[in-house]
């Protein structure tokens, strides 16, 4: 009996300890993003200018306007493209790396330096840098194409068909480093008494590949999923510093659609509706991405 109670009083004070070290911050968290969600929900149905404090319901007016609305489409359409360059092509490259750096080449924390460092760098210092990079008459590029005597213009964040390619692949290489760290902790975490003894059954590389290390590398699946996903829906400082959303509205993405509505056009609860828009999608697809992931691997 004694022995149970000295156990119950011991989660007793576990749990009271837990509790003190979390409701600060928890506490925080509420009052500076989940009050400040509610209340931009709120006044997404209402036709609420920011500044003068009448305002009326319209219901679902202002999010019936964005699906017709073609500079917000085009944002998610950018969106989605630089989903497809950060999720699919960006892990595919670190994946690669993860896999050649695990193998502890000669100088391989160098080499693992050098391909992290760009993570710790700012965006706003990067775009900056790569806006003359790029530049289309005095860039290294522009450089490098007359130095082979190519007449290909090198405008590319001037021409609205590529500056939003070249702002995606200036986020690859900006935030490929985390996304190798990832892929390197899973991989130096598998069991390769697991593949080992799929080698010795006779498995072959794509099996062995298919059926053991891609469901050992899960964990690491969901992390690189959920960074993506939530990171590129976000993204907003990179694009806004190489284009402000330019030419025209080809670079513009949701969050620069929602900033610019909200301080220059002052419609807060039309940008408060492209939002809640901009939190569903991602949610959505994070739900959608993890289910799959989960079923192919039972």
């Amino acid at each position: 009996m004694k022995d149970r109670k000295t156990v119950l009083l011991k989660k007793i004070k576990f749990g009271s300890t837990t509790a003190a070290y979390i409701t600060p911050a928890l506490i925080i968290y509420l009052v500076l993003v989940v009050a400040p969600g509610f209340i931009s929900l709120f006044y997404s149905f209402t036709n609420w200018n920011g500044v003068d404090p009448a305002f009326k319901f319209i219901g679902f007016d202002n999010f019936k306007m964005l699906f017709i609305d073609q500079v917000f489409l085009i944002s998610i359409k950018n969106n989605f493209i630089y989903l497809f360059f950060n999720g699919i092509v960006q892990n595919i490259i670190a994946l690669l790396l993860a896999i050649v750096l695990n193998e502890k080449l000669k100088g391989y924390k160098v080499y693992r330096s050098v391909v992290f460092l760009p993570y710790v760098l700012t965006p706003v210092g990067v775009g900056i840098a790569f806006i003359y990079l790029l530049h289309p008459v005095s860039g290294v590029i522009r450089k490098i194409f007359d130095l082979f005597h190519l007449s290909v213009s090198a405008n590319f964040l001037g021409n609205p068909n590529l500056a939003v390619f070249a702002i995606a692949l200036v986020q690859i290489w900006l935030s490929m480093g985390i996304m190798v760290m990832v892929w390197l902790a899973g991989i130096q975490n598998l069991n390769k008494d697991l593949i080992a003894a799929a080698q010795i059954d006779g498995a072959s590389n794509f099996q062995i590949l298919k059926n053991v290390i891609v469901p050992l590398l899960t964990p690491s699946i969901i992390v690189v999923t959920v960074l993506t996903i939530t990171g590129n829906f976000k993204a907003y400082d990179l694009p806004w510093v190489m284009t402000a959303g330019g030419p025209g509205y080809s670079t513009y993405f949701a969050s620069i659609f929602i900033y610019k509505t909200a301080f220059e056009y002052n419609n807060f609860s039309y940008a408060m509706a492209g939002s809640a828009v901009i939190f569903i999608i991602p949610l959505i697809l994070i739900v959608l991405s993890l289910g799959i992931i989960r079923r192919n691997m039972e």
